[in-house]
């Protein structure tokens, strides 16, 4: 699928994308497209290198999410005073919703994209 896929018709080019990153991904894991018979399949390198990789990249993203975080805070804090209470409220939100996605990278689950909540 990575490489003989022929896509007819991908309105936003969702589809598209989907080889491109299987395909580089692959690409950093070092695997090697072998044919066996007809069919061709994918030859994995054994080793934790690309594990590494992801559980850092898992790290380093949810520090980023915290850091976020912690300036909505700061700036929700230094506003507090003047009264500015929706501002006050809107940044605590987002600083509740970056705490949640760092959470959530944390232990490898990709946090939906947009908003979180729902208003009734």
């Amino acid at each position: 699928m990575v490489d003989d896929a022929v896509i007819l018709y991908d309105k936003d080019a969702f589809f598209t994308r989907v080889p491109e990153r299987l395909r580089h991904r692959l690409s950093e894991l070092g695997a090697e497209r072998v044919r066996v018979g007809k069919k061709w399949y994918w030859r994995l390198k054994r080793t934790l290198s690309g594990v590494r990789w992801w559980l850092l990249n898992r790290v380093d993203m949810a520090r980023s999410y915290l850091r976020q975080a912690e300036e909505r805070v700061s700036h929700a804090s230094e506003v507090l005073s003047n009264g500015n209470y929706a501002f006050v409220v809107r940044q605590s939100q987002e600083a509740v919703e970056l705490s949640l996605k760092a959470a959530l990278r944390l232990v490898g689950i990709e946090p939906p994209n947009g908003t979180m909540w729902v208003q009734s």
